[in-house]
């Protein structure tokens, strides 16, 4: 297999510029190990800026980047394993500059479709996740030996606000044959536990912000606002508050216009 792709990443180059990869597209990098000629894992993309794409991933690996498990496999190689790129597909350039319905959400959409397809023939994702989506293996089960963990079809989603997909998705990864794999799951989990413990629980107002509040307060009670609390004078500005996206009105006494460049300052500091 990877004599094969070898084949055809030679095909790609030879005559041909990198810089011929187009804007849009999907790629895929064979990982192979030298001190194994079997040894294969594959990883499937897409962007809409290719070359930026590959050099933001060349760049991470060569700064030994182990935040996803794509980096994570090729770094545990210490120095054995190779990258190995190939373009898969591309998007017409005439459908670069088409009105949003046909080259904004649907062009996108239509990148997430082919790379779940190319996961498919690569199976590069868990067996859970293939079988989820195409059905059983013929086989019985797919190569679970894969550097993708999320379907390509959940990208266009903001996970941000799914309470536990992404670690749903990392724990498929236990039923993979590759200890490297498996061993993924809790890797990640303690980075994520550092990261969290790693984030101060507060920020500290500077002095000159600080400042800024005091005197904006003395400001409004010479000016006969009666509550002065910095919570409230953020609830009767125009400012949008921590609790709410629309923009807060008041029907007393409006801020005087130096009182709300002093909000204006401080709100944008944090």
């Amino acid at each position: 297999m990877s004599r094969r792709l070898r084949s055809v990443q030679t095909n790609q180059l030879q005559g041909s510029s990198t810089m011929l990869w187009p804007e849009w597209g999907g790629y895929l990098d064979f990982v192979t190990d030298d001190r194994n000629n079997l040894y294969l894992r594959f990883y499937v993309g897409q962007s809409t800026r290719l070359l930026l794409r590959l050099d933001t991933h060349c760049r991470s690996l060569l700064a030994g980047d182990i935040h996803t498990l794509h980096y994570f496999i090729l770094n545990l190689g210490n120095g054995h394993r190779s990258s190995n790129w190939l373009q898969l597909w591309t998007i017409p350039e005439e459908l670069y500059d088409k009105p949003q319905s046909r080259s904004g959400f649907s062009v996108s959409l239509i990148q997430c479709f082919l790379e779940k397809l190319f996961c498919h023939a690569f199976q590069s994702l868990p067996d859970v996740t293939l079988a989820e989506y195409f059905g059983t293996a013929p086989s019985g089960h797919y190569a679970g030996t894969g550097l993708n963990i999320l379907s390509p079809l959940l990208q266009p989603m903001d996970l941000s606000t799914v309470t536990g997909v992404r670690q749903l998705h990392r724990s498929r990864l236990l039923s993979s044959p590759d200890p490297e794999i498996q061993s993924w799951p809790d890797i990640r989990r303690r980075a994520l536990a550092r990261d969290q413990a790693a984030k101060p629980t507060s920020k500290p107002i500077p002095p000159s912000i600080t400042a800024y509040r005091r005197l904006t307060q003395e400001q409004l009670v010479a000016e006969g606002v009666p509550d002065c609390s910095f919570d409230t004078l953020l609830s009767k500005s125009r400012l949008p508050s921590d609790s709410t996206s629309t923009w807060a009105t008041s029907s007393e006494k409006p801020l005087v216009s130096w009182s709300m460049m002093t909000l204006t300052f401080i709100r944008s500091a944090h």
